[in-house]
């Protein structure tokens, strides 16, 4: 889902099919928008000449007023195939609702294909995870976006990687011709973890140039 915080970070969180079910809270006061949002338009995304996912509207919640402290929870429920919806996000406030109390939470709710907070911010293009040497992880991360168009690859363009658990290694961002887009490549050492919170964002000096990346990796 993409998120948008009260501190005016853009988020975005590549959902996932997990073994077991998983529950992530992204902890916030006040937010601007969440929602479930998708990118992939195109029909050779998913293939699918009965359902056309590719069609499918995202949903994009523009909170109205001041919701306090909380935090948007993305649920990732385990399936089999593709007849059960296993994706739910919600905003759950910091104190427990009491019974018989008025609890009032307008919103805007926009259906859409895209949408995008900040639009100056390069994007989420993809996530690709594989195996690296010693049992740990190479996590790729391609962004594209009009600020790293005009780029070159020796721009001074660093990758920002930040792990709850575990150790980064050799974490680099470089250009991408083909894709005119930059991209975030390191390696993950779990090291016995069965869960770990992967935080990625390209900076240009003390300027952020893309949303952050948000991911949960699991054993």
């Amino acid at each position: 889902p993409l998120s948008c915080t009260s501190a005016g970070e853009q988020v975005w969180r590549p959902l996932n099919n997990p073994a077991l079910v998983q529950d992530s809270g992204f902890e916030d006061n006040a937010p601007r928008a969440f929602g479930l949002m998708q990118r992939q338009r195109k029909f050779s995304d998913y293939a699918d000449s009965e359902a056309h996912y590719e069609k499918r509207p995202s949903a994009w919640v523009e909170p109205v007023g001041d919701w306090g402290k909380g935090a948007v929870h993305l649920i990732e429920l385990p399936t089999a195939d593709e007849y059960h919806d296993n994706i739910v996000a919600f905003w759950k406030p910091a104190s427990p609702l009491q019974a018989g109390s008025e609890h009032r939470f307008d919103y805007r709710l926009h259906w859409c294909n895209q949408h995008s907070w900040k639009p100056g911010l390069a994007t989420v293009a993809d996530t690709m995870i594989g195996a690296a040497a010693d049992k740990r992880r190479r996590i790729i991360i391609d962004f594209n976006g009009a600020s790293l168009q005009a780029l070159g690859d020796g721009a001074d363009v660093r990758a920002d990687v930040w792990s709850g658990a575990g150790r980064i290694h050799n974490a680099v961002a470089h250009a991408v011709a083909a894709t005119k887009g930059w991209r975030i490549g390191f390696e993950l050492d779990p090291q016995g973890a069965n869960a770990v919170e992967l935080h990625a964002r390209l900076f240009r000096g003390t300027e952020p140039l893309s949303e952050t990346w948000l991911y949960r990796w699991t054993a």
